[in-house]
């Protein structure tokens, strides 16, 4: 038989009694073994066997009892592990940089993502503050010319009709000659100018006046060298060429005649009687 050592004192084979300290948990049931020799009973032999079975299968249903084997491993030199060493450091360095370079990557497109967005936000209020300026400029040219064509009034109108037909209708009629001069007997007497000419009568005295009109001494004629007679119902007298080399409307009375000057132009204004 076997003897068991007391747990608290290391001494084979003494008894418990003068021992201080007090028995483990696990050992109250070999209280009595120190005294005697005796053989542990079976059922505690049992009953230890079956816990320890069920540990283990507690183990091994949990898992934590699988362990890799361990191989021993050569040792390295110290060149082996300083490379090894300055590897991992430049590895780490690396993976440092690239985080950082990510980072300020992400930073940048933040930055010009962030300006975009304000540029387009200025140019569209700027586009509406355009849009609104002209909207405004519009409502005012419309309210001015509104106000301008209420103050007109009806005799302004008209007025402002006839001289619109008036530019319209008027050509203005090319220069007449100046001074007199004197023809021969049956001759043609032309002006200094050359746009004006009239035939004199029998030797008479042919004067070419600006108010485009010509008179003979002799005989008592009328010519018309630049205008021609105008009918009652158009007051104002488009200019025509001279009629017939100054011989014209002879036997027409031309009761009032008005000869204005514009830009070295002539403009005449004629009321006839009879049928003109």
């Amino acid at each position: 038989m076997t003897t068991t050592t007391c747990s608290n004192c290391n001494l084979q084979g003494h008894k418990y009694t003068h021992c201080a300290q007090p028995l483990r948990p696990d050992l109250e049931i070999r209280r009595n073994k120190h005294k005697s020799n005796r053989r542990i009973p079976d059922y505690v032999i049992a009953q230890e066997e079956e816990d320890v079975a069920q540990e283990e299968a507690y183990v091994e249903q949990e898992g934590l009892g699988q362990q890799e084997e361990y191989v021993a491993q050569p040792e390295k030199t110290m060149e082996e592990q300083l490379e090894e060493l300055a590897e991992a450091a430049e590895r780490e360095v690396a993976e440092k940089e690239a985080q950082i370079a990510a980072k300020h990557a992400a930073q940048v497109a933040a930055q010009r993502s962030a300006v975009a967005a304000k540029k387009a936000a200025q140019k569209a209020l700027a586009a509406a503050k355009r849009a609104e300026q002209k909207e405004k400029t519009a409502a005012l040219l419309a309210d001015q010319r509104a106000q301008a064509a209420a103050q007109l009034t009806t005799e302004e109108c008209e007025g402002a009709q006839e001289q619109a037909a008036e530019r319209v209708r008027f050509v203005p009629a090319p220069r007449g000659g100046r001074g007199a001069t004197r023809g021969g007997r049956g001759g043609r007497t032309t002006t200094t100018s050359g746009r004006t000419s009239a035939t004199s009568a029998r030797g008479g005295r042919t004067t070419s006046a600006r108010g485009g009109r010509a008179t003979s001494a002799r005989g008592g004629r009328t010519t018309s060298a630049i205008l021609q007679p105008t009918p009652t119902n158009m007051p104002w007298h488009p200019p025509g060429p001279s009629t017939g080399g100054g011989r014209g409307m002879e036997k027409i009375p031309i009761t009032r005649g008005r000869g204005t000057s514009t830009n070295g132009r002539m403009m005449g204004y004629f009321t006839a009687s009879g049928n003109y």
